[in-house]
């Protein structure tokens, strides 16, 4: 039997303090600060889901924006990832491709819609679902 290269590790103590589980998502914090990106990000917004250990590579940690739903997944080091879904048609299991520019993926949690009304709010995050997002890695 040959060892998983990758599995999930979950953080399942519900502790409140930070530790190494939301230390990514500073590392994010400290980039854009000072930026207009940093304008509507705060880290208290974020949930902490589960990380993905790849061998060989750095830990990646997903973290759900709790306002807008979108989110950011952080490596170790700091680099932002997407996740392209499987191919419809089997080609592919799905995979995480780097971002390019860490503020595209700031851009892509919606933070920009925060100061609107409900309504507003839905109809500028359904127009967003019927365009395809630009697929920068």
């Amino acid at each position: 039997m040959t060892p998983r290269s990758e599995y999930w590790e979950h953080e399942n103590e519900g502790r409140l303090r930070c530790d190494e589980w939301c230390a990514p998502l500073h590392l994010v914090e400290q980039a854009i600060a000072g930026t207009m990106l940093a304008d509507r990000f705060s880290v208290d917004r974020f949930m902490i889901g589960p990380r993905l250990v790849r061998a060989g590579r750095p830990a990646l940690h997903l973290y759900k924006h709790a306002d807008t739903g979108q989110y950011l997944n952080v490596d170790t080091r700091g680099a932002v990832y997407r996740y392209v879904p499987p191919n419809p048609k089997g080609i592919s299991d799905g995979r995480w491709v780097k971002y390019k520019l860490l503020a595209q993926a700031i851009r892509d949690l919606d933070l920009d819609t925060l100061e609107l009304d409900a309504e507003q709010h839905a109809a500028v995050l359904a127009k967003r679902r019927r365009r395809p997002r630009r697929q920068s890695a």
